[in-house]
């Protein structure tokens, strides 16, 4: 096996287990998996210089301490071979945080609750933002709603009730300004 391939393979296994297991049972692992000559003493460096990047770090906490040791978290160990040089970090950086309010699927849910414009998740169609319809002057309404409301009137009430983007004040809103009327006739019968 090419001595790469061993190095990429046992660093595979044993580099997590370092901070759950000591140094000499670390190596006492290594020599029984058969890990040999270059591949065995780059291990043995690599786990001497974490050790005692560590053992500073722990030092230099104690002594100054938790101001500087930011200073030292960025450390890196270098590991060099007859083939190929290593440089490992010993931070594990910036862990990323999700954020709900940037994923495609919370967008398309607050512009449909708002009536805008979006993109629907299944479909992918692109859905109009919500219109007013046109007055109901021409279609000869009963209850004459276009002279008891204005066309300003129309708008901002629009505006008002797709503002809030949320059910449950849609139907506050709804509760709130509709008047319940008692039927005129009641018939008992299913037809």
């Amino acid at each position: 096996m090419d001595n790469r391939l061993q190095v990429d393979a046992v660093y595979s296994d044993f580099s997590k287990a370092f901070d759950k297991v000591n140094l000499p049972l670390l190596v006492k692992k290594l020599n029984y998996y058969g890990v040999a000559g270059n591949v065995l003493s780059l291990f043995q460096s690599y786990l001497v210089g974490r050790w005692w990047i560590e053992e500073q770090r722990n030092d230099v906490t104690d002594q100054v301490g938790l101001e500087n040791e930011a200073a030292n978290e960025n450390q890196v160990v270098k590991i060099t071979s007859n083939t190929k040089a290593y440089t490992l970090k010993t931070t594990p950086g910036k862990r990323r945080f999700r954020n709900e309010k940037c994923w495609k699927s919370t967008v398309a849910k607050e512009n449909r609750n708002l009536g805008k414009e979006y993109v629907s998740r299944k479909s992918k169609k692109v859905i109009k933002a919500r219109e007013i319809n046109e007055n109901c002057k021409e279609k000869k309404c009963k209850l004459y709603c276009f002279e008891k409301i204005s066309e300003e009137q129309r708008h901002h009430i629009f505006n008002k009730f797709w503002s809030f983007g949320d059910h449950n004040r849609y139907y506050d809103f709804l509760a709130k300004h509709v008047k319940i009327s008692q039927k005129k006739v009641c018939t008992y019968c299913r037809k």
